[in-house]
């Protein structure tokens, strides 16, 4: 039998409820349907207060086990120690030490940095790695990573700005060079460039900057002295990329000078002429020059004597020229084509002729033809003797 009014048990034979007091009412034999609601509801109830009861005690559970793993093995060890709380004091004293000891090495700073560099977070990277190098500012390794974070951020001139000190060293780190020479190129810094790879330039670096490299043009002929007008040739390994730049009053060329294209003509009197490549990349290669010396061109200097004109006796024709050259002459005809070569003065034929005289140099260049028209005719007198 159920109480009505607390829902306690009563022993069969009791009139009154041990629980609450409340008298015991007999009821027939069978439940009315009152009785019965009555009844379903005080379980119900009674159900409902367990399971709470239950989800409360698990909840308590739950939160004492989450605690337990938060204090880990050190919680475990006090609650097991008589002496928990000096142990405490002394645990966290070294654990105190310990950070104090990582928060000033350089080594810890920079790992942590790395750490944050590889997650992307590159402004906690950045101050530890500032941190770390204001530790050991000879670090390379931590300027690179410094140089990288900035790189990171898009701040582009800090981050060469961080590792250009590092480029006074003699020998230069290839990690160095690959991480600064980008940098470089992004602010258009042309001349460190090339000064950067000229002082670390070796057989490796040659491989793998060989697009920042440029060559010096290569004059032909050499510089000395050749006649005027001889062209004067500039060549660079590879012409599809590169650019050349010349000067002939000697000074330095830019690219703001006249552009190299198909040949310089020698001009007579001293020259010098200086040139410079620039790739693709903008970089200038070291100047070069040479000294030449134009001397005048001759081909034209031939002198016919005598002059044109009339003469009426017996008379020598002769043609002056400078050495080196072949002469060939020709009464009435052009002297290229049916001339003979002149060794010797020539008598002058009787009647009215043009006599026709030509240079032609070592290279099988002729000048100009050269000409006098003479009239030789004899007095009466002269031909009765």
């Amino acid at each position: 039998m159920i109480c009505r009014k607390c829902g306690a048990e009563i022993p069969q034979g009791k009139l009154y409820c041990a629980v609450c007091g409340q008298e015991v009412q007999l009821v027939p034999d069978y439940n009315s349907i009152e009785y019965m609601t009555e009844e379903k509801l005080i379980r119900e109830k009674q159900e409902q207060e367990k399971e709470q009861q239950k989800m409360k005690e698990a909840e308590e559970a739950e939160a004492g086990r989450r605690e337990k793993l938060h204090l880990g093995p050190l919680f475990l060890v006090l609650r097991l120690t008589a002496a928990s709380a000096a142990a405490a004091a002394l645990i966290f004293g070294i654990y105190t030490l310990v950070d104090a000891r990582n928060a000033a090495s350089p080594l810890y700073q920079k790992q942590i940095a790395q750490e944050y560099y590889e997650q992307g977070n590159y402004e906690l990277a950045l101050a530890y790695a500032d941190r770390a190098l204001a530790g050991n500012p000879s670090s390379l390794d931590t300027a690179l990573l410094k140089s990288a974070s900035f790189a990171g951020l898009s701040r582009i001139e800090e981050a060469a700005a961080v590792l250009e000190p590092f480029t006074s060293d003699e020998l230069q780190n290839m990690g160095l060079l690959e991480q600064l020479i980008p940098l470089w190129e992004r602010l258009q810094k042309y001349d460190q460039i090339r000064d950067l790879l000229k002082k670390a330039d070796g057989k490796r670096v040659r491989s793998r900057f060989a697009a920042y490299f440029s060559e010096a043009p290569v004059f032909s002929p050499q510089p000395g002295a050749y006649e005027a007008g001889t062209v004067i040739t500039l060549t660079v390994p590879d012409p599809a990329q590169t650019l050349i730049y010349y000067t002939t009053d000697g000074s330095q060329p830019t690219e703001e000078s006249e552009m190299y294209k198909d040949g310089i003509p020698l001009p007579e009197g001293s020259v010098k002429i200086r040139a410079v490549a620039v790739n693709r990349m903008g970089i200038a290669s070291d100047p070069a020059e040479g000294n030449y010396t134009g001397e005048a061109d001759h081909i034209n200097d031939l002198q016919i004597s005598p002059s044109a004109g009339e003469y009426s006796e017996d008379t020598r024709i002769r043609v002056r020229f400078p050495e080196g050259y072949t002469c060939w002459y020709a009464f009435d005809e052009d002297p290229e084509e049916y001339g003979e070569e002149y060794t010797e003065p020539l008598e002058m034929p009787e009647g009215e002729h043009t006599f026709y005289a030509v240079l032609e140099d070592a290279e099988g260049r002729f000048g100009e033809t050269a000409e006098a028209e003479y009239t030789l005719t004899y007095d009466e007198e002269e031909e009765e003797d």
